[in-house]
């Protein structure tokens, strides 16, 4: 893998988490959950690894982690990028 894939991917990434947060914006996440979101988010658009497995080690970095965020936003917020990402891929 290229180095500094992710890092370079860091703008793609927070563009489509603010699609996303239209009433929480990317500002207001608090770091430690926002890095969480990227993560996920970078493993969704840029990796085979399916998407049950990614939303999983999500939910329990987050579970493991003082976070400001809940954890249902995060399952609900990747849940629905997911099933967006899908839908954008059938067209």
């Amino acid at each position: 893998m290229e180095k500094n894939v992710f890092a370079n991917s860091i703008d793609i990434i927070d563009s489509k988490i603010s699609e996303q947060s239209i009433h929480w914006p990317i500002d207001k996440i608090a770091f430690l959950d926002k890095s969480i979101l990227r993560i996920a988010i970078y493993e969704i658009l840029f990796t085979e690894t399916p998407h049950p497995v990614i939303m999983n080690e999500a939910i329990e970095i987050a579970k493991n982690t003082v976070r400001k965020i809940p954890l249902n936003l995060l399952m609900v917020f990747l849940m629905l990028f997911q099933s967006r990402k899908k839908q954008k891929s059938k067209i």
